[in-house]
């Protein structure tokens, strides 16, 4: 037998033994598993098709998934990935769908690794935009990203690196001047610059530590979107400074100094 030969024929072995063993896998996961629901049995078929890159097993495995009642935290991504499989082909509607599904339901599901703070909710505004751009909504592009723009991009060092957070910025500023002109977006700047709010109100009693309440907010508004920065209460002790990060000077030199702003503010 020549060598060419040998080496087709061992090649011809090693995939029927890929197979094989990939029929195996799936038929020991079952299919009874779609209908108990088991979540981690169901993951797992799921990571065997995506590394055959079997897209469309993948869509139907989570298709069904979904449908399972909402227990654990690890159900939730079934939503994410699915949301994404329907982006990629194309389908932003049920991409979004999938997305405000997940976001509703992450509520539901107490766990310490689904956290509801800025840079996650900047994820999902992230999410939500990029199929409304694909579903060419220009409103609801803006809406959904404006509240996470004028930030530095440290405040989502998490998630993104500074370049990253710039190309967000900039094709967001890029969309929103094809539907408004350089005038207008600078106009809604200076508004936003002047109308900028910031209040801290204490209580009129003292709590049971006898400690008072501190309300404090701040935020501005650009293009009829609210940009919250703070929303929060403290109880500072008595004659006890406030920190810095929540006085009123702190968090408007922030708004100045982010990156977008400056860019609006030269262009």
């Amino acid at each position: 037998m020549k060598l060419n030969n040998v080496k087709y024929f061992l090649l011809i072995l090693l995939l029927t033994m890929q197979n094989n063993l990939f029929s195996q896998q799936v038929k020991l996961i079952g299919e009874e598993d779609y209908y108990n629901c088991n979540v981690y049995r169901i993951d797992s078929l799921v990571q065997i098709y995506q590394k055959k890159n079997q897209t469309d097993s993948v869509k139907n495995i989570l298709e069904r998934a979904i449908q399972c009642p909402l227990e654990t935290s690890r159900q939730l991504k079934f939503y994410w990935q699915l949301a994404d499989i329907y982006y990629q082909q194309g389908n932003y509607s049920g991409s979004l769908r999938l997305i405000n599904l997940y976001d509703s339901s992450r509520f539901l599901v107490k766990t310490p690794d689904n956290p509801y703070h800025l840079a996650s909710n900047f994820a999902f505004a992230l999410a939500r935009a990029r199929c409304y751009e694909g579903m060419h909504d220009t409103d609801n592009f803006i809406n959904v990203l404006t509240p996470f723009v004028f930030f530095k991009w440290v405040d989502f060092d998490e998630f993104y690196d500074s370049i990253s957070y710039k190309k967000i910025y900039d094709h967001y500023l890029e969309i929103l001047l094809n539907k408004y002109s350089v005038k207008q977006v600078k106009q809604e700047l200076d508004k936003a610059n002047s109308g900028f709010y910031y209040s801290d109100k204490a209580a009129n009693d003292t709590d049971q530590f006898g400690l008072i309440e501190h309300k404090i907010d701040c935020w501005f508004m650009f293009f009829n979107n609210r940009v919250l920065y703070l929303d929060v209460s403290i109880f500072p002790k008595p004659g006890e400074k406030i920190f810095d990060y929540l006085s009123r000077d702190y968090q408007y030199n922030n708004f100045k100094d982010a990156p977008l702003f400056t860019k609006i503010k030269n262009m």
